[in-house]
């Protein structure tokens, strides 16, 4: 799939974490090792015929740490050596203040403007379920809102390693995604509902199946779309989920493409598999 991906002529592709396991097998932990572990899923022939094609634009998730690593636990010295590798292997413009952050946005004209969040390493497990739980810093959020209500953009796409969907019950682990956290979710949805911001996409990952839908079951929720993209490594066992709020599930090895017409104020969400397309529904902004 990667190198049937690189064959198409695409503007960039996004991909929303967990792009190498750097705890597969033994896990990393000095720079060393984690460089190692970047070598060897760098040098498959998907890998780099993707990585050759076009630009990439990335956040990371747990795996290019340590599967559920903890910021307020999680050894510093092995943070920096994870985190240096993670930016050895990008081509990445660094923040000019803050060079570690990985948090940013991208423009592409009148057309598009992307957030790329991060979601991993400002996040406070002991805070989870109280009223000033910290999924991202208050510096982020600040960041985030400000930029999507200044932004001019036709789409704009907010790129998060995990979903911010309200999914059935056990579906997936709640403590490790925006749900778990729901003092920041609300504030974040309410902000984007009350100033009745368009065009809003959620992007994400993590979980093993792809899926499109309303970021709620009704309302305008519904309306705020969220595209569980991919992934490569999807389970056969994805789960069915409820068709009022989500409009496809994929339960085959994906990736998914994006078409933005900014005259039509159009998107179309393809999904596509080893097969061919699975999925295809334009919507508009």
């Amino acid at each position: 799939l990667l190198s049937e991906a690189a064959d198409r002529d695409v503007d960039f592709f996004i991909h929303c974490g967990d792009h190498v396991y750097t705890d597969s097998g033994t896990n990393a932990v000095t720079l060393g090792e984690y460089r190692d572990k970047y070598a060897t899923a760098w040098r498959t022939s998907g890998m780099r015929a993707l990585h050759g094609s076009t630009g990439m634009v990335m956040t990371w998730d747990d795996h290019e740490i340590a599967n559920d690593w903890n910021p307020e636990t999680f050894p510093a010295t092995r943070l920096a050596a994870a985190r240096q590798a993670f930016f050895e292997h990008r081509a990445l413009r660094r923040n000019a203040s803050e060079p570690d952050r990985i948090w940013r946005n991208l423009v592409w004209g009148q057309t598009l403007e992307i957030f790329v969040l991060d979601v991993r390493s400002e996040r406070k497990p002991s805070t989870r379920g109280s009223a000033r739980a910290q999924f991202i810093s208050p510096a982020q959020m600040t960041w985030l809102k400000d930029r999507l209500e200044r932004s001019t953009a036709v789409f704009k796409f907010v790129v998060t390693s995990v979903p911010i969907s309200n999914f059935p019950a056990g579906i997936a682990d709640e403590t490790d995604k925006w749900e778990g956290y729901d003092a920041q979710r609300e504030e974040l949805l309410d902000f984007i509902e009350k100033r009745d911001l368009k065009g809003v996409w959620w992007l994400s990952g993590d979980l093993h199946f792809g899926s499109v839908g309303g970021v709620g079951p009704t309302g305008p929720r519904r309306q705020m779309h969220e595209v569980l993209m991919g992934p490569g490594g999807t389970d056969p066992r994805s789960p069915s989920l409820p068709a009022a709020q989500f409009d496809r599930v994929i339960d085959v090895n994906n990736y998914t493409l994006f078409r933005a017409d900014p005259i039509r104020r159009e998107l179309t969400v393809s999904f596509i598999g080893p097969t061919g397309k699975i999925f295809e529904r334009t919507y508009n902004a």
